[in-house]
């Protein structure tokens, strides 16, 4: 029963989440270009693996993926997008 448990990263440390923001800045067209052809789908995993490449050159804390980077970032963006529904929400609400 315990092989089948996955080994589970340590969570993400805020100085990690900003360092990973300040990486995707440079590469941020090619990530989220909405074109999804055979040329684009390649570059967006190259950009990936490159962004892992980098930030695990720059950090000691744990070893991460370009999976494991991708997942944090959409994490990321839902976050984002469901603070900005919070905030919007009192500015709509009647009464």
């Amino acid at each position: 029963m315990s092989e089948d448990k996955r080994k589970r990263s340590p969570n993400w440390l805020s100085s990690e989440k900003e360092f990973l923001l300040s990486l995707i800045e440079f590469h941020f067209n090619i990530i989220e270009n909405k074109k999804t052809d055979g040329v684009i789908v390649k570059s967006k995993l190259a950009q990936w693996q490159l962004l892992a490449d980098q930030y695990n050159s720059r950090t000691s804390h744990c070893f991460v993926t370009a999976e494991n980077l991708k997942a944090q970032w959409e994490c990321m963006k839902k976050v984002a997008k469901k603070d900005a529904a919070n905030n919007r929400r009192p500015m709509i609400q009647t009464g």
